[in-house]
């Protein structure tokens, strides 16, 4: 498939995913935990599983902690989720910040492009969303923070279209 196609796919999974986390905040916020939670597991086995393939002493001890710590990292999150939230809600919130000052970055590259001003609000709903969930991380409830999690969904989904679109007009 063309890169084209691809960005339209991903543009539109991310906006379907924004719709559903939004009309079911707390159970979104704890699915994005959950996934992370096994996300560190499989990691954590796999890089186990790299200390019997790895040549060299240094290799195969930095193999063995990472996946120790890997792995009882994402044990930790499945067995307490709530407590996994609060650090999930801090790396979201610095994600949050990078990915809106791409998508600023973008959209300054295209001041004259058609999608300009959807690309800027994009990027300023992603920044200020980054800033919300940074500035009031203790007092963010898991439900507020699956709305701000929809809400950067939809944002980022915009922005790929907007990109998708940029490309569309330089190829014409």
């Amino acid at each position: 498939m063309k890169s084209k196609t691809w960005s339209l796919i991903i543009g539109i999974l991310l906006i379907g995913t924004g719709v559903i986390v939004l009309f079911n905040p707390f159970e979104g916020t704890m699915a994005v935990e959950i996934v992370a939670a096994w996300a560190f597991i499989i990691g954590g086995i796999m890089k186990l599983i790299a200390v019997f393939t790895s040549h060299g002493w240094k290799s195969r001890l930095a193999s063995l902690v990472l996946g120790a710590v890997f792995l009882w990292l994402g044990i930790a999150l499945l067995m307490h989720p709530y407590d996994g939230v609060d650090v999930m809600m801090l790396v979201f919130g610095l994600g949050f910040l990078i990915s809106g000052t791409a998508k600023l970055v973008h959209a300054i590259a295209h001041f004259h492009e058609d999608h300009f001003v959807l690309s800027l609000l994009a990027s300023i709903v992603s920044i200020g969303l980054g800033i919300v969930v940074l500035v009031k991380l203790s007092s963010l409830s898991p439900i507020l923070f699956g709305v701000l999690l929809g809400v950067e969904l939809l944002a980022s989904g915009i922005g790929v279209l907007c990109i998708r679109s940029d490309d569309d007009t330089a190829t014409a």
